[in-house]
């Protein structure tokens, strides 16, 4: 398993799979702050060249399949995902997987009555 914390998130990955020319990996995601929040995987905004990709050992780039979905992560509760790379190379023994999300803040109105503490961060 490979994990990694950011902004209150831990990504761990449990699996990954390869069959032929596709990958099949899976994985969870935890809130580890102090309040509720909203998490979208699967942000596809190719007009701004932002989405979730993947690049091997060859320096070959592929598009990450991961279906929209938003999950609701209440702390300290992981919730699972998964998603595909499909057509890597034959010859690529790594893979640095990039997946992009789009979340926001979930704060109580009293504690946080702001714009900045519920405007959407892109990571």
């Amino acid at each position: 398993m490979v994990s990694v914390e950011e902004n209150d998130l831990l990504f761990a990955l449990k699996t990954c799979r390869r069959s032929g020319s596709t990958i099949s990996c899976a994985g969870s995601i935890t809130n580890k702050g102090n309040y509720g929040r909203t998490v979208t995987l699967g942000v596809d905004w190719d007009f701004v060249g932002v989405h979730s990709d993947a690049v091997d050992d060859l320096g070959n780039q592929y598009k990450v399949s991961l279906k929209r979905q938003d999950y609701n992560l209440e702390s300290n509760l992981p919730i699972n995902f998964s998603f595909g790379i499909d057509g890597v190379a034959p010859g690529a023994s790594r893979i640095n997987i990039r997946p992009r999300l789009l979340t926001s803040a979930r704060q109580r109105e009293r504690e946080c009555s702001t714009p900045e503490c519920t405007d959407p961060v892109v990571a």
